[in-house]
């Protein structure tokens, strides 16, 4: 005969399972999203870098080489990947003040054998940490920078336990959590969350049954060419869940420390009149700027943008720097 906990860990156990089985991925119809732009700038790719983390994988990176100076490691948004900093960190090596690296984390780019996926809840942080320890100069400061999701992780990892933690984090118009005031619906039509599915894997992962953790658990309205680019349409929930703020974002917030935040006024994805009411109500150690015109991948490119993160970066420069970047 079963008895009542038994049975009260049966229904748990099939309500989140049944939340899991009632949604699967959808065709999503490609439409008003992000404005990706179709441009080329003209300024060479660098060379992609193999890299290896902890566990032995085979992961890339972008190096704009540097021999003083802090070292920069800049994190890409969702779906994309390293070569979305290219022309910035061309010019920041270029002005030989700090040594850049823009990974393609894991799960991204145009040479993962996993693509959009990981193996644990936490790895990417796990990796950057490993890419960092490659590169870091005793007593080199450390500045990271985050574009939306690549805030959101920029985040979890300053806040956590990193063994590289941050001097500074940058953070460009980041994904914050899903429930944060900052959120537009849906991203502005670009990210899908399958949220009955992630409701029953978070209620998994609360038993600690990670068995279905490579299940997609979001989706992103991305045209084909940037499919084609390396772009990356889909998720597992554990790679969603390392790349971003921890459910209990507001203790993340709080913990940072030094950290700009940087959004446009167009910003198709958040709410940019929401971020500083939002963080400095938490935490009272960072600056804000909105960007008159700026979209929310447009900001990339901007060079108010630029010249406030080049002040930030000269403030932990040591020296000349020496770059080794592709000419212009």
């Amino acid at each position: 005969m079963l008895t009542p906990i038994a049975i009260s860990v049966g229904i748990y156990l099939a309500i989140a399972i049944g939340l899991i089985l009632s949604q699967r991925p959808r065709l999503l119809n490609v439409g008003d999203g992000l404005k990706f732009n179709t441009q080329s700038s003209g300024i060479k790719l660098a060379a992609l870098q193999p890299y290896t983390p902890r566990d032995g994988a085979l992961l890339h990176y972008r190096d704009f080489a540097c021999d003083t100076g802090p070292l920069v490691v800049m994190l890409h948004g969702s779906g994309w990947h390293g070569a979305c900093f290219n022309d910035f960190a061309c010019d920041l090596a270029s002005r030989g003040v700090a040594h850049v690296l823009a990974p393609d984390l894991r799960g991204h780019g145009p040479n993962t054998s996993t693509r959009g996926d990981c193996s644990y809840i936490g790895q990417l942080s796990d990796d950057l940490d490993d890419l960092i320890s490659q590169h870091r100069r005793a007593d080199q400061s450390l500045i990271v920078i985050g574009h939306s999701s690549g805030g959101g992780l920029a985040i979890q990892h300053a806040s956590g336990t990193p063994k590289h933690r941050p001097d500074h984090v940058v953070l460009l118009s980041p994904f914050i959590h899903y429930a944060a005031p900052t959120m537009r619906p849906n991203s502005g039509n670009w990210a899908f969350a399958l949220t009955r599915r992630i409701i029953g894997l978070v209620m998994l992962n609360f038993a600690h049954i990670r068995l279905l953790n490579g299940l997609i658990a979001i989706q992103f309205n991305m045209p084909d060419w940037v499919k084609e680019k390396g772009g990356t349409d889909r998720y597992s929930y554990r790679l969603n869940a390392s790349y971003a703020p921890r459910n209990a974002w507001k203790t993340d917030i709080t913990n940072l420390s030094n950290y700009t935040l940087i959004v446009g006024s167009e910003d198709e994805a958040f709410l940019p009149d929401q971020f500083e009411p939002t963080l400095s109500a938490l935490n009272e150690h960072g600056s804000y700027e909105i960007i008159v015109g700026a979209t929310h991948l447009g900001l990339l490119d901007d060079p108010k943008m630029m010249a406030n993160i080049i002040n930030t970066i000269t403030t932990y420069s040591t020296g000349d720097c020496l770059a080794n970047t592709p000419t212009h």
